[in-house]
């Protein structure tokens, strides 16, 4: 008898239900009014016979939050039928001819709408979230612009289905309440289904649920979700199909204390993990949690609240939180019960510069960061520079001089160099999938070379598993990572001499993110580091 066994790990992923539960129009939810005639209405794809494929609704989906929150990216060419695919498990079969619409109601935004509607569109899915520019909106103007976009489509004798999408907690309580009645009334008032729900980042919790199914020594306990509570994961993401998984189960359902579990891998939304933790751990302290949200990344209250807009919620856990930098913050993490997974643009500047500033090989105040991310690493709110064809075949900057991932660079390099540092950062959007790219510029110190600075780095790296430095001279690519938990670094010179150019690139949704979560399970659980993420990158 072989036992393969030795761990118990639960990963908490929060899925969205999104217009595609089964029970979406059924009236279940508090928040949700009745079901109307007009509710757009599910199919079984399985039952329905090939021929009638070709009369399937045609769909146009509003806001790109909802093409975010179903972990896909809208500059995929591929995109429609991704979203496809995802509605037809539910069993909804859609089809999507258009995913990338704009919440705009001004004149020339309602006549983009009122185009995009045209051609024999039956349905209208309305996913505006509060980031969808509708921030600081009154409720009687966000209730003007919802119901001018629902009467828009009943015009044309579209159906609607609106996702009540919540405001997340910064937003402040009143806030959240008046968008949730501004969705309740118009739904309501224009006869149309509702269906809330909160967008969540799916993307990490799916990568997590990916690295640890594949982990030799992890059990897969416990998956939580939303309205998505009670089905099989298979439903939800068919490339499960074949692994027998928990179903999933609502968070409030858990009963954390009788759980028995090692650790738990939170995905959760930014500003809602901290009061989701600090119950877990009221109610089962020894429980070791790595948590991928920025809420426990900054160790100083007042700068959390600075960048983030609010008070951070549970303080005590703020200051026992280890930032899981493995490579640099290996002991601390081995001993932690509490682990925040650092941010992908911060990772890919951090491994490189960090030993610099430790050696003071380079002068902290002329770091200079230009950073490029794939769609799965960018903001998440339907913004017009954000459709397909507005990112396709172009980049562009976001986030200039205000980007949130700077106090946690300032946090870690001051830390390093024994001073306060300020970096210049400035991430761009780039028309590919995933991956982080980041070009560093930084400036020798004492007579500190290239060659110097490479010789620094290829020894503070030489038996880390997943940093690789590239000989000197070398230029690292990003899609010799994609998929993997390495991040590649090259070092190549100026042509001024004191000064030297760092190429750093990693895949955010691994080393980025999961990949590097599962890293800092490992060494809280005294389990191999590399246990479950060696796996080499995709290619092509």
């Amino acid at each position: 008898m072989k036992m393969t066994l030795a761990r118990r790990a639960a990963v908490v992923l929060v899925v969205l239900a999104a217009c595609a539960a089964a029970t979406a129009c059924s009236g279940s939810s508090g928040d949700a009014p009745a079901p109307v005639e007009n509710a757009p209405p599910p199919s079984s794809p399985a039952s329905s016979p090939p021929a009638a494929r070709a009369e399937r609704p045609r769909v146009v989906c509003l806001g790109d939050s909802l093409t975010a929150g179903l972990g896909l990216a809208s500059t995929d060419q591929a995109y429609p039928a991704l979203l496809e695919g995802r509605l037809e498990a539910a069993g909804f079969d859609y089809e999507v001819i258009n995913a990338g619409v704009s919440g705009d109601t001004s004149a020339g935004g309602l006549r983009r709408l009122d185009w995009s509607l045209q051609g024999d569109v039956r349905v209208l899915i309305v996913a505006l979230g509060a980031n969808d520019g509708l921030r600081g909106l009154p409720p009687s103007e966000l209730h003007s612009n919802l119901e001018t976009i629902v009467s828009t489509a009943q015009k044309r004798q579209v159906r609607v289905l609106l996702l009540g999408m919540e405001a997340p907690p910064n937003f402040g309580a009143a806030y959240t309440r008046d968008f949730r009645a501004v969705y309740r009334q118009v739904a309501a008032d224009r006869d149309v289904p509702l269906v809330p729900f909160f967008l969540l980042p799916v993307l990490w919790g799916l990568w997590n649920l990916v690295w640890a199914r594949r982990h030799p020594r992890m059990d897969i306990a416990l998956l939580t979700a939303d309205r998505r509570a009670g089905q099989a994961m298979a439903d939800v993401f068919p490339q499960f199909a074949p692994y027998d998984l928990p179903r999933l189960v609502a968070i409030d359902g858990v009963d954390w204390a009788t759980a028995a579990l090692d650790l738990i891998f939170c995905a959760l939304p930014h500003a809602t993990t901290q009061k989701v933790l600090k119950d877990v751990l009221g109610r089962a302290p020894g429980t070791k949690i790595v948590d991928l949200s920025a809420d426990f990344r900054l160790s100083d209250p007042a700068s959390y609240a600075q960048w983030y807009g609010h008070e951070h919620q549970a303080l005590e856990l703020q200051q026992e939180a280890v930032y899981g930098l493995v490579e640099i913050y290996r002991r601390e993490i081995k001993k932690a019960r509490l682990v925040a997974n650092p941010g992908c643009y911060t990772t890919t500047a951090e491994l490189p510069l960090i030993p610099l500033l430790k050696a003071r090989a380079i002068e902290p105040d002329e770091i200079v960061i230009d950073a490029k991310s794939g769609m799965t690493g960018a903001g998440r709110s339907a913004k017009e520079e954000m459709l397909f064809s507005e990112v396709s075949e172009g980049v562009h900057a976001y986030g200039v001089g205000r980007h949130r991932h700077m106090a946690e660079l300032d946090q870690e390099f001051s830390k390093a160099a024994g001073k306060p540092v300020m970096v210049s950062f400035t991430p761009h959007l780039m028309p590919m999938n995933r991956g982080i790219y980041s070009t560093i510029y930084v400036r020798g110190r004492r007579g500190k070379a290239a060659q110097d600075l490479h010789a620094i780095l290829a020894e503070q790296y030489q038996k880390e598993a997943f940093v690789y430095v590239l000989p000197f001279g070398k230029v690292p690519q990003s899609r010799h990572v994609r998929g993997s938990n390495m991040t590649f670094i090259g070092v190549v010179a100026d042509r001024q001499p004191e000064r030297a150019i760092i190429i750093s690139t990693l895949d955010n949704l691994t080393k980025g993110a999961s990949g590097q979560a599962v890293q800092n399970a490992n060494l809280m659980l005294g389990l191999p580091e590399a246990a479950g993420i060696d796996q080499v990158a995709l290619f092509p």
